[in-house]
């Protein structure tokens, strides 16, 4: 097996870490405007037309 054999898994193995880092970065913006504002998980998911679990 070479480099270049494992360089897509690699490479997707590093896209799948950059997403969740990033998802963790973007949640914990949003829950930290959600807490400043005042607003609960359900009053945030009705203003955005989500139901609570999404």
């Amino acid at each position: 097996m070479s480099i270049i054999d494992t360089e897509p898994r690699l490479s997707s193995h590093f896209a799948a870490v950059r997403r969740q880092a990033w998802g963790k970065m973007f949640g914990t913006a949003i829950r930290k405007v959600r807490e400043t504002r005042g607003r609960s998980l359900e009053d945030t998911a009705q203003l955005a037309g989500m139901e609570t679990s999404e």
